[in-house]
């Protein structure tokens, strides 16, 4: 693929990426904080958090072999009232999604946009998740998030 370098051509449409929001591993909440970090050369990973649930005798025992990874810090955080979601939905999410959810919505306001205003317009919507196995099985589901556990745990409807 060659750059464009030049006016487009009639059958070329322009695409303009206006804002961005994130989350990545090295405490990085928004682009700027992932420019800094690219910048200074520092390392992302952490220890396992003990926040996860993960038992650490199950981390020590030889069921894993690295004491380090990339992790979102405050991922167990999330305000599910603020999007209008209830605590039972929210606790059948996978973080993934609720990650989304809040970087869409940083995204929105670093843009400046009003979210209603792009309703019918051409606006396109790119998510990067993966597919995991969050939390119990559906099968396993003894928490009460009922139903909210299918769509909270597939990446199909993320966007």
């Amino acid at each position: 693929m060659t750059p464009q370098t030049g006016p487009l051509d009639g059958d070329q449409e322009a695409v303009a990426v206006v804002a961005m929001g994130c989350r990545y591993p090295g405490g990085v909440r928004t682009p700027a904080d992932l420019w800094q970090l690219v910048a200074d050369g520092r390392d992302a990973t952490s220890s396992f958090p003990t926040d996860r649930g993960w038992r650490a005798a199950d981390l020590a025992d030889g069921r894993s072999t690295t004491t380090r990874g990339g992790f979102l810090d405050d991922a167990d955080r999330f305000d599910a009232k603020f999007f209008g979601i209830s605590p039972r939905e929210a606790e059948g999410m996978d973080p993934q999604q609720r990650v989304l959810l809040e970087t869409a919505w940083e995204t929105f306001e670093r843009a400046g946009l009003n979210r209603d205003a792009l309703t019918g317009s051409r606006t396109g919507v790119f998510v990067g998740a993966m597919a995991q196995e969050y939390g119990p099985r559906l099968y396993e589901d003894n928490q009460g998030a009922g139903g909210y556990r299918i769509t909270g745990s597939s990446t199909s409807v993320a966007s």
